[in-house]
């Protein structure tokens, strides 16, 4: 009896096992370039789920594994999408996984086999690739002090990516891998790439997504706020070297859509505005935060200036009254340079030649 019992228990045992693995695949497509947007809920346990899930799927992802058990996550078939975008964002070298389509078998309306579909799986290609995705990362994060605060590691980001990357016009362009790689694409390739790279400094963040604008940028969490950046509008087209804005950084909702002419957004539940009226509004070049103070090149005051984080005052440092000739043979006066921070001085270029200043001036 214990003998029949037990191979009755085997079969119904392999029969489920066969059902779930025999299951009929449905394709999901998602829009070839299309833009998408995804918001992670900041409660701190679904954050530690979707970081999670996000996770296995990478690992299994990078073993090129066609039909991976997701059943214990209880993913529903609507929220899946997002959960596999947002791996695809945080993991740019996932970027042999065909982004476009997958496979997905369910279980009523959760999502328990995912099957995903490679654009490649040379593994000698591959490796040198993801070996190009990762020293690209590393210069990113490289020198990125870890006592600074999260808007400040955003800041250094923000202006690395605007300096080393340039809008592609041939629309042509849309990952993360590109702007790594490459050094161009289009916004949803600027925003990936944010995304990912802030991640890896513990940042949490997400994509906003406009139909109307055919548009996207970046969300990110900072001191219980969420604010707005848009690196991509933050590029001068064409590319101008050492040109930076800051128009889009850590904005509010309101910020947004009033000044800055953003439209068709889902706002952001949890705004803040703190940076709507801050210091980096006028500077148009890289600014060099430390733990005290800021050092960048004011566009009104055509100077190199300090603004302390203990006071919020600005200090001008060095004014840069100077003839800049034009191609006409013309002259004005203006603040047109580069600026950069090595061993503790601070460099930066007129007409005439480079020089370097000290952090008093």
């Amino acid at each position: 009896m214990y003998k029949k019992l037990a191979a009755f228990m085997l079969c119904s045992f392999c029969f489920a096992f066969f059902a779930v693995s025999a299951e009929t695949l449905v394709t999901e497509t998602v829009s070839e370039n299309g833009l998408f947007g995804f918001m992670p809920d900041t409660e701190a346990n679904t954050s530690l789920a979707e970081e999670s899930v996000c996770d296995y799927l990478h690992d299994a992802m990078l073993r090129f594994e066609t039909r991976i058990d997701v059943s214990g996550y209880q993913i529903t078939r609507a929220d899946f999408g997002k959960y596999f975008r947002m791996t695809l964002a945080m993991y740019p070298d996932l970027y042999y996984v065909e982004s476009t389509s997958y496979g997905i078998a369910l279980n009523g309306n959760n999502v328990v086999i995912f099957a995903p579909k490679y654009v490649t799986t040379d593994h000698a290609e591959i490796t040198a690739e993801v070996a190009k995705i990762n020293a690209a990362m590393d210069e990113y994060l490289a020198g990125i002090d870890p006592y600074l605060s999260d808007s400040d590691k955003l800041l250094i980001l923000h202006d690395r990516l605007v300096l080393w990357s340039s809008y592609d016009t041939t629309y042509t362009k849309y990952t993360a891998r590109d702007i790594l790689v490459d050094g161009t694409a289009v916004c949803q390739g600027y925003a990936n790439a944010y995304y990912a790279l802030a991640a890896r400094l513990g940042i949490t963040g997400g994509i906003v997504v406009s139909d109307e604008m055919n548009h996207a940028w970046n969300a990110f969490f900072v001191n219980d706020y969420w604010y707005h950046v848009d690196a991509t509008w933050d590029d001068p087209v064409s590319d101008q070297v050492g040109r930076v804005s800051h128009k889009h950084f850590l904005k509010s909702n309101a910020a947004m859509t009033d000044s800055l002419k953003h439209t068709g957004f889902e706002p952001l539940t949890g705004d803040g505005d703190m940076y709507d009226n801050a210091f980096w509004n006028d500077v148009k070049a890289q600014i060099f935060p430390t733990t005290s103070a800021y050092f960048y090149l004011s566009k009104s005051q055509k100077a190199i200036c300090r603004y302390s984080t203990y006071t919020s005052q600005t200090e001008v440092l060095y004014k840069l009254n100077h003839y800049w000739r034009s191609a006409s043979g013309g002259a004005w006066v203006g603040a047109f340079s580069g600026l950069a921070l090595r061993n503790g001085r601070l460099y930066f270029n007129l007409s005439n030649g480079l020089y370097s200043c000290d952090f008093e001036g």
